[in-house]
């Protein structure tokens, strides 16, 4: 016996009827599914929010860091920004090109003082500060996503990042990802390529946020969703587009 067949017409919520031979039942989705489940099927959520340190996680002040190094090492703070930056030393430090103790050892010839790693960990939390507001949204996603960062520093920086904003750990313990270990600097693709393969996840599975639209356009070349933000504001609206508000 022939049966009746109901069909919703594509985008119009209209239902016709048609006559159809028998055949196993297969269940039907709904006529009607809410917008947002349909959404979800089609561009299912992230995976792991990735996100960048300085300028999204913590405002980062140059300046405060040089003065305080200048302080440490008794000299102008002039001599610490041309050891430090001018002279390329940072630079080489975050790209992998140099360990961590030939580079503090560079560092300290170079301003006539030992800089061991308290010192230079000291140094670099006094120009940072943690924004709270960023860091509240952030902990509120603790439950729905994996969080991890992905910052153009030096390896030392990951032990820095845990002084600077201490309520995003233990979260963040092994999750904070720097440059320097990972042999590169974001934009390059390697360097994508190698934090996720850390986390396990597909570049499509990911979310990366940055402050510097140059390290976004690096992401997304690689097929991983990436916004621009700076500020809880701007963040929101970012996680907002991929279903994160």
């Amino acid at each position: 016996m022939p049966r009746v067949v109901a069909c919703a017409a594509a985008g119009t919520g209209l239902i016709s009827v048609a006559d159809a031979p028998d055949s196993p039942h297969v269940p039907a989705a709904p006529l009607h599914a809410a917008p947002n489940t349909v959404t979800a099927l089609i561009h299912p959520g992230p995976r792991l929010l990735l996100l960048d340190f300085d300028g999204v996680l913590a405002a980062y002040a140059r300046a405060a860091r040089i003065a305080h190094l200048a302080v440490h090492c008794g000299c102008d703070p002039a001599r610490v920004r041309q050891v430090l930056f001018a002279s390329g030393l940072e630079t080489a430090y975050d790209s992998g090109d140099i360990a961590t103790a030939d580079y503090l050892q560079r560092l300290g010839q170079g301003l006539g003082a030992r800089v061991d790693e308290a010192d230079w960990i000291a140094a670099r939390v006094a120009g940072s500060r943690g924004d709270p507001a960023v860091i509240e949204r952030v902990l509120a996603l603790a439950g729905r996503i994996d969080i991890g960062v992905l910052t153009n520093n030096g390896a030392l920086m990951a032990q820095a990042i845990a002084q600077i904003v201490p309520a995003l750990f233990p979260l963040l313990h092994g999750r904070v990802l720097c440059s320097g270990a990972l042999g590169g600097r974001k934009p390059q693709a390697e360097v994508y390529r190698r934090a996720l393969d850390h986390f396990g996840v597909a570049p499509r599975h990911a979310l990366f946020i940055d402050d510097l639209f140059v390290n976004v356009r690096g992401a997304r070349a690689l097929g991983m969703p990436a916004e621009t933000a700076s500020g809880a504001r701007a963040l929101r609206r970012a996680l907002a587009r991929h279903g994160l508000a």
